[in-house]
């Protein structure tokens, strides 16, 4: 794997950060067009939008080098991944996230693993609930179910995108505001092999 530059803006004091797999623009492109108009939905810049890893939160500096550090450590195979399917979260109440779901791969099962392994050596818990692979699509504020996410949810059942090569992953940096979650990449690393 290799080093990817570090942000000058990466250094503010307590950065909050967690590790990604970031989608290529084609398919970002594609994700776009499922925007709906659903009320109280936010809807995530499609810019950004990543497979989350792991969720780090604030660290202090002297961490972040622990961080990367950590990240290096070990080799995971390159493979390939496509979106099947659409749902929300929580299951049974009222949707918070919509999401787009992502075929089964072993790979990317093996890599959350081996990230997980690295930061909790240095004393980051594991989550507390198993690894779902998923984009997030928009948040929803909401107190009862909304015909329109139901729609949406069948209007887009049989969601299948083109395959897309993951070839590295990063430690991100984010920064809450009222305009929603900027992003700025900390760290790359780069997966070794591809597949067959």
């Amino acid at each position: 794997m290799r080093w990817g530059a570090f942000s000058s803006h990466a250094c503010n004091d307590m950065p909050r950060l967690f590790v990604a797999v970031k989608i290529p623009q084609p398919i970002q492109d594609q994700l776009r067009k499922l925007y709906t108009p659903i009320p109280t939905a936010r809807w995530v810049d499609f810019g950004s939008i990543h497979i989350t890893l792991k969720f780090i939160g604030e660290v202090s500096d002297p961490q972040v080098a622990g961080i990367k550090t950590a990240l290096h450590t070990f080799n995971t195979q390159a493979f390939d991944l496509f979106i099947e399917g659409v749902g929300t979260f929580p299951k049974r109440k009222p949707p918070r996230v919509l999401w787009v779901g992502l075929h089964h791969q072993p790979k990317l099962l093996t890599l959350q693993a081996k990230v997980e392994s690295a930061l909790g050596a240095l004393g980051f818990p594991p989550e507390d609930r198993p690894f779902s692979p998923h984009l997030t699509l928009a948040r929803l504020k909401t107190e009862k179910p909304l015909q329109q996410v139901t729609q949406f949810l069948q209007d887009h059942a049989t969601l299948k995108l083109s395959p897309f090569h993951v070839t590295e992953f990063a430690l991100i940096k984010s920064v809450l505001s009222p305009q929603g979650a900027r992003y700025t990449d900390v760290a790359h690393y780069s997966l070794e092999g591809t597949d067959e």
